[in-house]
């Protein structure tokens, strides 16, 4: 029995097999699987060359047509279009395994939370600099608008604490330090 293993987005062909192979492993969302399709245009998808020829090439490429359980030659302008589709699915796929390592893998989703931890920190950090100098800003404002001369608005704003131009910049070893820390948190 021939089987074919197509990618459902495009319908390109990826892989032929005359020996019966069943696609198992494919995830069902991305890929399909055809049995004993009839195949006009003959079953290679390559070049039977040494090396092997690209995949996608004019006159090997191959379409299914899961419908009439039919592989055809593709066209240049489908062949086009397969680069797209590939890169949605890759990213499909990486989200749909990322998934499973943050529900199955203990060590990843523990890592994952101390990463999210740690840059929550920072950027709460920052937040509250930034309300800070929010706070400076306006008092300054009121400090200007009070003002009769130049000597008292002086007087009024060195009495204030200065506005630091630059956020300080951790070291990398300092965050990861953090991160390693909260790993080790027993949560």
């Amino acid at each position: 029995m021939t089987t074919a293993l197509y990618r459902i987005s495009s319908n390109e062909v990826l892989k032929i097999s005359v020996k019966d192979q069943q696609f198992d492993s494919r995830d069902t969302a991305v890929f399909g699987q055809l049995d004993d399709p009839t195949t006009p245009d003959g079953v290679d998808v390559r070049e039977q060359v040494d090396p092997e020829g690209p995949l996608r090439r004019l006159g090997f490429a191959k379409i299914a047509e899961p419908g009439t359980n039919n592989i055809r030659n593709a066209s240049q302008t489908e062949i086009d279009t397969w680069a797209d589709f590939e890169n949605e699915d890759d990213n499909e796929l990486d989200a749909i395994q990322a998934n499973v390592l943050l529900k199955d893998h203990p060590q990843f989703r523990k890592m994952m939370t101390a990463v999210t931890d740690v840059a929550l920190e920072d950027s709460n950090a920052v937040l509250v600099a930034i309300e800070n100098l929010s706070r400076q800003w306006d008092q300054f404002k009121v400090d200007v608008a009070a003002s009769v001369d130049f000597d008292a608005l002086k007087v009024k704003t060195n009495k204030q604490i200065p506005i630091k131009k630059d956020f300080p910049t951790l070291p990398l070893s300092t965050v990861k330090g953090r991160q390693s820390d909260r790993v080790s948190k027993n949560d």
